[in-house]
C-alpha cells in the first residue's frame, strides 16, 4: 500500500499562477521521501494540502488511504507534522507537555506514561523530563518536539524544518526510525516525507 499518493495535484491561490502544478507521486509504506526545491517551489503548500489544511484546486490526494480534504481529522490522527515551531508550552515540563498532547489524542494515562518514558529515552531527554520547557536549549526543544509529534504512534510523518534545523532534526528522526524499525509492526510501518529548501 502507498502511504501517500498525489495524482495531478494543482494549487492556485489567485487562479493565475500555480503554487503547485500537476504533481503526481507515491510514497510506499515504510518509505522515506525527500521533497526538495527552492523557496516558492510549493513545498509548504504541498505539505499543507497533505495535512488537510488547504484544498487542492485540482487533482487527488491520499494519505494512508484517507482523503485529507474530506477526512482531515482522521489524517491528523495518524500523521505527524514536525515543523520548526511545533506547539508546546514553556510553563510545563517536558513530561507534562507530552502528557498534555497524549490526552488530546485520547490516550489513556497508562499509555501516556509508557509512551512518554519510551520517547524521552529515544530523544535523550530523561534527565530533563521534569524541567520546565522554558529552561530547555534549542536542541532540547527540537528533540522534545519530535517526541511530541510521535506521541500517538503516527503512521505517516512530514518534516518541514527551517534551514538551521534541517541537519539536527533530520538526524533525530533517522535515529528514532532506526531504533524503532525492529519494533514496529510490519503491517503498519511509518512513511516519512521530508521537505527541505
Amino acid at each position: 500500500m502507498n502511504a501517500l499518493e498525489m495524482r495531478g495535484v494543482t494549487k492556485s491561490y489567485d487562479k493565475k499562477t500555480n503554487a503547485v502544478d500537476n504533481v503526481s507521486l507515491a510514497v510506499r509504506e515504510g518509505g522515506v521521501f525527500g521533497f526538495l526545491g527552492p523557496n516558492g517551489a510549493g513545498k509548504t503548500t504541498t505539505v499543507k494540502m497533505l495535512g488537510g489544511l488547504l484544498t487542492p484546486t485540482a487533482g487527488e490526494l491520499s494519505v494512508m488511504g484517507l482523503d485529507p480534504v474530506r477526512e482531515s481529522g482522521k489524517v491528523h490522527g495518524i500523521s505527524a507534522l514536525f515543523t520548526e515551531s511545533t506547539m508546546m508550552y514553556d510553563h510545563m515540563t517536558g513530561r507534562e507537555n507530552l502528557a498534555f498532547f497524549g490526552r488530546l489524542y485520547g490516550m489513556s494515562a497508562a499509555e501516556i506514561d509508557a509512551r512518554s518514558r519510551e520517547l524521552l529515552s529515544s530523544v535523550d531527554l530523561v534527565a530533563a523530563a521534569d524541567r520546565k520547557l522554558k529552561t530547555y536549549s534549542t536542541g532540547m526543544r527540537q528533540r522534545l518536539s519530535l517526541a511530541r509529534v510521535l506521541m500517538h504512534r503516527p503512521r505517516f510523518g512530514m518534516q518541514k524544518p527551517a534551514r538551521r534545523q534541517c541537519l539536527r532534526a533530520g538526524q533525530h528522526i533517522r535515529i528514532y526510525l532506526r531504533k524503532n524499525a525492529i519494533t514496529r509492526s510490519k503491517k503498519s510501518p511509518m512513511a516519512v516525507m521530508t521537505s527541505l529548501t
